[in-house]
């Protein structure tokens, strides 16, 4: 798990936002602040997860690392990984 000096997870430096009403943890320890309405409307598994009204909004551990939930992340934000990105991770993304 990837943590700081004081013991806090490290945040991606992109999907941090302070208004963000979902926090998604990578498989490698890295915490996503995301909104929940962007998950929910690309995917239909999370927006029953999270439409669900005894779901509680607390941190969810994704089986993903850090790197393929930013491309997830990505391709629901409309910002296609570039080429450089891609590399020979194309099953990744």
């Amino acid at each position: 798990m990837s943590v700081t000096a004081d013991g806090n997870l490290k945040r991606s430096p992109i999907y941090n936002s302070d208004d963000a009403d979902i926090t998604l943890i990578s498989s490698d320890g890295i915490e996503f602040k995301v909104h929940s309405y962007m998950l929910k409307a690309h995917s239909l598994v999370l927006r029953t997860i999270l439409g669900d009204p005894t779901f509680k909004p607390s941190p969810m551990t994704i089986d993903a690392s850090a790197e393929e939930l930013t491309c997830f992340l990505h391709l629901m934000h409309n910002k296609p990984p570039t080429q450089w990105q891609i590399g020979d991770k194309r099953e990744k993304c």
